[in-house]
């Protein structure tokens, strides 16, 4: 029961930090700036509430930021982190295990952005 409480947390979690990270993608002018901070909310929203990834790795297109003003783009943010289950010491249970989030928010179709 703990386990699959765990777990099922656990994903919850990274699904939350994969959206934080795409709204705050979605907030500076830049794509290079929205890379950071993206990157910086998906961090900050797992420690947080305490997922610990043995491994993080994210992924973070702000390709839209090219797109001329008025033309409708979106940022998408996809967050793969490796779960150390190896503490739970339940038969069945794999010592570790992969989860995987996405998350595309919209860009301001009239607000200026630059590559």
């Amino acid at each position: 029961l703990i386990g699959g409480w765990r777990i099922g947390w656990a994903r919850a979690q990274v699904a939350e930090a994969a959206a934080a990270g795409a709204r705050a993608a979605t907030i500076p002018v830049s794509a290079a700036a929205a890379h950071a901070q993206a990157s910086t909310a998906i961090s900050s929203d797992l420690a947080t509430v305490g997922v610990h990834c043995q491994t993080l790795d994210t992924s973070i297109d702000t390709s839209a930021y090219a797109l001329p003003v008025g033309t409708p783009g979106q940022v998408h943010v996809q967050v793969n982190c490796v779960l150390n289950l190896s503490d739970l010491l339940v038969p069945g249970l794999p010592g570790q295990l992969n989860i995987n989030a996405t998350a595309s928010e919209a860009l301001d179709t009239f607000r200026e952005r630059t590559p």
